[in-house]
């Protein structure tokens, strides 16, 4: 997460959120389809096995806190 975390701080790529469940990381940014292979890209190069990328409907958690994030930067 690192990795993504860098990129998200230095403007490579808008990424609101990155978030690990369990074995999986998911990142929101605010298209899948610009961003997926950059994504990709960024954590192969760091050495991480990339099996599967998929785009997923955010659940009703990922609204809640997508919002609390906001609120909390105005």
């Amino acid at each position: 997460m690192r990795i993504l975390k860098t990129a998200q701080q230095s403007g490579q790529i808008p990424i609101d959120e990155v978030a690990l469940y369990g074995a999986q990381i998911h990142v929101v940014v605010p298209s899948a389809e610009t961003y997926q292979e950059a994504i990709r890209a960024r954590l192969t190069s760091a050495g991480f096995q990339v099996r599967s990328s998929d785009w997923i409907a955010p659940t009703l958690e990922d609204v809640f806190i997508s919002s609390v994030n906001r609120q909390g930067k105005e």
